[in-house]
């Protein structure tokens, strides 16, 4: 509850897009039980935190740099219709951090370029 209620705050507040997606990341992550220092750096290392990211010759979407089979595959895990909702900073973000709670880290080619990588590792 406390969670949600400061994610709110947070995103009311006038920030950068970018900030945005660093706060969002870092909340969620952390109430996830997901490293919030190895989610914000696969984030920021895909993307800058940028929704509008687009890459891999037009395969990889928003801020996390979804493609559209991965997209699809994580929302059906979760029990999620498919929409594509990569673009959108709260339901890519979720999404990211149900991936990384769940085994799919390795999804993101970054992971391993994370300062907080070996950190994370050895706190599992």
């Amino acid at each position: 509850m406390i969670t949600t209620l400061l994610l709110s705050l947070l995103l009311t507040v006038a920030h950068p897009a970018e900030h945005q997606a660093v706060m969002t990341t870092y909340v969620l992550a952390e109430r996830a039980g997901v490293s919030p220092r190895m989610a914000v750096c696969i984030l920021l290392r895909e993307s800058g935190g940028h929704t509008w990211a687009v890459g891999d010759g037009g395969r990889a979407v928003g801020a996390w740099q979804f493609h559209k089979p991965s997209w699809e595959h994580i929302q059906r895990a979760r029990g999620l219709p498919t929409d594509d909702k990569r673009a959108e900073l709260l339901p890519s973000t979720e999404a990211a951090i149900w991936a990384l709670q769940n085994g799919y880290a390795d999804w993101w080619s970054t992971l391993r370029y994370c300062e907080c990588e070996e950190s994370w590792r050895d706190s599992e």
